[in-house]
């Protein structure tokens, strides 16, 4: 068979798995964005949630975009972006409990109730654009290229010169 060539049921499942991906991306995302908005918003510096326990929810995001990538051989852009949101799930937890952010109430209590960390505001913006922004921006960057021989397949002229 022709790798070619696509049948309606391949190509109806091949679009519903790119479906899949950038629903579970878009919910991930929606779900990061929250939490950090949380974050910005929370102004005593813990709360009733663990946030290193929110950052493993990330874990399947992470394997389920791995599994893509390589189904896929890199070649979708999806499973590329639904992993690194994955890995900004993970970085979440750690990035604002070690800042001194965001702890969970009994964390917090144990260190005799800490201030929160003045510079949360740059933390978060920081961590927004680089953490999440450059790690889209790199999954997109970091993608297979078609190369220009395969895109501009040479001519029978240019083959026999």
């Amino acid at each position: 068979m022709n790798p070619l060539h696509h049948d309606k049921r391949s190509l109806y499942l091949r679009h519903s798995m790119k479906a899949i991906y950038w629903m579970i991306f878009a919910g991930s995302l929606i779900t990061l964005l929250a939490a950090l908005n949380y974050s910005w918003n929370n102004k005593s510096g813990h709360t009733g949630f663990s946030p290193m326990a929110f950052s493993m929810l990330y874990w399947p995001v992470l394997v389920i975009g791995l599994l893509g990538v390589v189904l896929t051989k890199g070649f979708w852009l999806s499973p590329r972006m639904v992993v690194s949101i994955g890995l900004a799930g993970l970085a979440y937890g750690l990035f604002v409990t070690r800042l001194g952010i965001l702890n969970e109430y009994g964390d917090w209590i144990n260190a005799r109730m800490p201030a929160r960390n003045p510079n949360t505001s740059l933390f978060l913006i920081v961590f927004t654009l680089l953490g999440i922004g450059g790690s889209l921006l790199a999954a997109y960057l970091l993608g297979p290229k078609i190369e220009s021989s395969v895109a501009n397949p040479p001519s029978a002229s240019t083959e026999l010169s």
